[in-house]
This record gives structure tokens, sequence and C-alpha cells, in this order.
């Protein structure tokens, strides 16, 4: 990441501009302009991150949930991920031919399938796990307990506000 932050966008400055001229509480879209700016950074941040393990989010966030559940019917990825039984499809296409998932015959119903984590599978999730898990956390270590609780708090009132 670069060591110079971009505090906003130049979308967002922009359109502080223009609220300002609306007389808008421009400072609110200035902090939200810094907000987003900051999630776009993150997720970015986050692609490079996978990357490494040659890995789309839509990839991980399946092999997660198919490794929580050790096994997963396509249908309940689709359900747990958010992502669309077609590209649910194309995933475990896709996984499959990496050789990180195989389609299994269900135990329980012989008429649907599993998809179960290989054990290549398996460890470039678990690479790709610690990876990331060391990256989030390290993103509010310089945040004491009470910003952080503050942090917390200010999400929620903004989440409220959808």
């Amino acid at each position: 990441m670069n060591s110079e932050v971009k505090l906003m966008n130049p979308k967002y400055v922009t359109l502080c501009k223009e609220a300002k001229k609306r007389d808008v509480d421009s400072e609110a879209i200035a902090l939200l302009g810094q907000f987003f700016t900051l999630s776009n950074e993150l997720t970015n941040t986050c692609v490079n991150n996978l990357n490494q393990f040659e890995l789309l989010e839509g990839r991980f966030v399946s092999m997660l949930m198919i490794n929580d559940k050790e096994s997963a019917a396509p249908h309940e990825i689709s359900s747990l991920t958010g992502l669309t039984r077609a590209s649910i499809t194309s995933t475990i296409d896709s996984l499959e031919k990496r050789g990180f998932a195989v389609r299994e015959a269900s135990k329980t119903d012989r008429r649907s399938l599993t998809v179960k984590l290989t054990a290549e599978g398996q460890t470039i999730l678990d690479q790709a796990v610690t990876s990331q898990l060391n990256w989030l956390a390290s993103l509010t270590k310089s945040l004491d307990e009470d910003e952080k609780a503050a942090f917390k708090s200010i999400l929620t009132k903004i989440s409220n506000n959808l």
C-alpha cells in the first residue's frame, strides 16, 4: 500500500464543493467521502492479498463457507455468500479446475451434490485466511479499546440510517 494515504477521492472533493454551493452539510459529505475512499482502498488491498493465492474474493469466501460446514451444497454456498447460483456454479467449476474442491454425491440425498475442499484447497485456504486475518488485525492496531468502541458505535449509527 502507498505510504502516502489518499484521504479522499477527487469525485468526493467535487461533491463537497457542490454540497457547499447548495448549503448541504459539506463536512458530513467530506467525512463519508473519506470513508468511501478508505473502503475502496481496503477492497483493493483485500483483492491484492487474495491474488497472491490466485483467489478472487468469491472463490475465497466460497472456500471459507465450504470449510466452515466441511461440505456444502451449491445452494447453501449461494445463500451463505450472497452470490447467485450461476456465479456459484462458475466458482465451483473454477475451484475444481484448480484442484481446490470436488463435487460429491450427497450422503443424505443421492439426487444432490455437495462440495468439499481438497487437501490442496485446504492448504491454500489456510494460507489465505492467515494472511487476511493478520492484515485485518493490523488495520486497527493503533486504536485503543475506547477508540475501537467509539468506531463501532459510529459505524452502527451510520448503518442504522440506511
